[in-house]
């Protein structure tokens, strides 16, 4: 077969893109013109567009892995009008297919162990049943049982028996704080311990001096400056609730530039959403790493989107009604993955009983909406719960409980006083109202997003 030239190999492209690719100072790299002719002639034979290729079609042109990177490069620095996302998933399987990587997908959590381990002292392993038979979510015992191991790998070096008393948790405690644990840390693992006993019936006594210990704790971590005064203080000095905006704004142009199929666009839209989310009303990170389409998370035909969902550590409702607009707008985004907004409903559809962030059936790990949110302002997910409370505290002093209450989903109006810190003033609070008016001024290139 003789050699074809560049020109003959672009000829499938319509002729603006082609004349662009055949100009001196492109420089496609070996066999990207093959590929590319191969793609556009699929593409024309297909009958689709060039925003919404599908994955059939990439499959029929790229037959290896090396050849389907050479196309998707060549489109992302040649032809980027051409969207990508239908490729994301063939990407994966390309990488789930080289050597080392099979059953390298992270499974879900698994459950607390059968037997009760054997390092653990007799003492203990008799009320291990007890536990596992305890009203409680499997999650909460696979907490207790890892904090109950930390505590049996102390034992060896304490001058103390294992029976649970007061003089094992004043042992435990000292050698905790001697490896430089936080007292709030002290108190929990003295929890689990509180716990195996209660649910084993252990002699009340005993847990009474446990309890004396853990109160201990938790009175010496209220006298301790708290990390989270730190952080919140640190994030007023860099501009407070206007750095929040300034970060989501930049997430969100991230996200469009980024190639549709590339993990760095995938990242960008779930750390915009997950920041425009709690803006609007900041959940635990737990919950929303749970929200599911069509669950918790609603769209209605008309673009308005809705958020109701139960709360793990209540089990009441938190209903946070229509999200604002511009919020929407970022969540359109997030379940349009890069293909053209004119699908917006359909992809809706598709996705509906799934995970809200990553769009498949199972959710993603409790920890990844906070650990995107810290990356991207330097604060964990949590963290805005409070700066939201403090700044409610300052517009309305009188009716704060209250409002603080339903913006975090409390049960009561009291819980909402652990959410202090410090208080941003009156100049961070008017910044907080001004989100709306910037988000819309910031969210370019979406009809609809200055509407109030």
């Amino acid at each position: 077969m003789p050699h074809r030239t560049r020109a003959e190999h672009l000829a499938p492209l319509p002729a603006r893109l082609r004349d662009r690719l055949l100009g001196d100072e492109v420089a496609l790299e070996p066999g990207a013109a093959a590929v590319l002719g191969r793609f556009f002639a699929t593409l024309a034979d297909r009958g689709e567009r060039l925003d919404a290729p599908s994955r059939a079609t990439f499959e029929t042109v790229a037959r290896s892995e090396s050849t389907f990177a050479t196309l998707l490069r060549a489109l992302e620095r040649h032809v980027p009008e051409v969207g990508t996302a239908a490729a994301r998933a063939l990407r994966a399987e390309w990488y789930a297919r080289r050597p080392g990587r099979a059953g390298g997908r992270r499974r879900g959590p698994v459950g607390p162990p059968a037997h009760a381990p054997a390092h653990w002292p007799p003492e203990w392993r008799v009320h291990y049943p007890a536990l596992l038979a305890a009203p409680v979510r499997p999650s909460t015992i696979r907490r207790h049982v890892a904090s109950l191991d930390r505590l049996a790998q102390l034992l060896p070096g304490l001058r103390a028996r294992p029976e649970l008393n007061f003089h094992l948790a004043w042992c435990l405690s000292e050698a905790l704080r001697a490896e430089g644990v936080a007292e709030i840390t002290v108190a929990n693992y003295l929890g689990a311990l509180i716990t195996l006993g209660r649910v084993g019936g252990a002699d009340e006594s005993g847990l009474s001096g446990i309890r004396m210990m853990q109160m201990l704790a938790r009175e010496r971590a209220d006298l301790r400056p708290k990390k989270k005064e730190a952080r919140i203080e640190a994030l007023h000095d860099r501009g407070g609730p206007a750095h929040i905006l300034e970060r989501l704004i930049a997430t969100v142009v991230e996200a469009a530039v980024a190639p549709a199929h590339s993990a760095k666009a995938r990242n960008r839209r779930q750390t915009a959403a997950i920041l425009a989310v709690a803006i609007n009303m900041p959940p635990r990170t737990g919950d929303m790493a749970a929200w599911v389409l069509g669950r918790d998370l609603l769209r209605q035909p008309s673009g308005c989107w809705r958020l109701d969902w139960r709360q793990q550590k209540t089990l009441a409702r938190a209903d946070a009604g229509p999200l604002w607009p511009e919020v929407g707008l970022i969540l359109d985004d997030l379940i349009l993955a890069g293909h053209p907004d004119r699908l917006v409903h359909l992809r809706y559809e598709m996705l509906t009983g799934r995970n809200w962030l990553t769009h498949d059936a199972q959710p993603p790990g409790h920890r990844l909406p906070s650990d995107r949110v810290q990356a991207a302002i330097g604060l964990p997910l949590h963290d805005l719960r409070t700066v939201a409370a403090d700044l409610l505290r300052d517009r309305d002093p009188a009716a704060a409980r209250f409002l603080v209450a339903g913006l975090l989903g409390h049960r009561s109006a009291r819980a909402g006083e652990a959410y202090r810190a410090i208080s941003g003033g009156e100049a961070a609070a008017l910044e907080w109202q001004k989100i709306r008016q910037t988000l819309a001024g910031g969210k370019t290139g979406r009809a609809g997003a200055g509407q109030a």
